[in-house]
């Protein structure tokens, strides 16, 4: 059996929530930044991130976490708690793809504007009153790639300078102090240091 291996960009970009969820699912991977350009055409959509494994070969940063999700058994454990991961998951998606864009597809008056009109605080302040009524964010018991995305989201937005406020959100404080403190993610974030965002 062959380790699973995801090509990328030498970025954080989508690819992280794909590779940052490796690190914490403990799956032994390779990522090659390399080869992008040589395996866009045998990728579904001729793009990355791409995930290839013994079982699937997977395009869609949003498909490969939740087969990732299903597999290592972090989706919910019942319907209901999978219809709320991904109403979050969802969510995440709806605050990074405006995120990117205005951070990396526009000029500096586009990040300017941005920062001054962004919706981050109304899914964030979300995240937080979720977080206040349960202690996992789509309930449940147990932490899920919801709770996993909302922190890497969070921690993704306070990296780029859009985080005003971080004593609004002492739940996701919280969340971001057990995800970093855990040792598979501090290997991660270690080896993502000098990686440009």
């Amino acid at each position: 059996m062959s380790v699973p291996k995801v090509y990328y960009y030498p970025v954080r970009g989508r690819g992280q929530f794909v590779v940052a969820l490796l690190h914490y699912l403990k799956v032994d991977f390779e990522i090659d930044t390399t080869s992008n350009e040589q395996i866009k055409p045998e990728t579904t959509f001729g793009q990355v991130p791409y995930y290839v494994d013994d079982e699937i070969k997977l395009a869609q940063t949003h498909a490969i976490a939740r087969y990732l999700a299903n597999k290592h058994k972090i989706h919910g454990k019942s319907l209901v708690e999978q219809a709320k991961v991904d109403e979050i998951v969802d969510s995440v998606w709806d605050t990074l793809n405006p995120l990117l864009a205005a951070t990396f597809g526009g000029n500096d008056s586009a990040k300017e504007e941005y920062k001054k009109n962004n919706k981050l605080h109304l899914f964030l302040d979300v995240y937080e009153k979720k977080l206040n009524e349960n202690k996992y964010i789509a309930g449940g018991d147990d932490y899920t790639l919801a709770d996993f995305d909302a922190f890497l989201v969070y921690n993704y937005i306070d990296l780029l300078g859009y985080l005003t406020d971080r004593n609004s959100y002492p739940k996701l404080e919280e969340l971001r102090k057990y995800f970093t403190s855990l040792p598979q993610l501090q290997k991660y974030f270690e080896s993502v240091k000098n990686t440009p965002l």
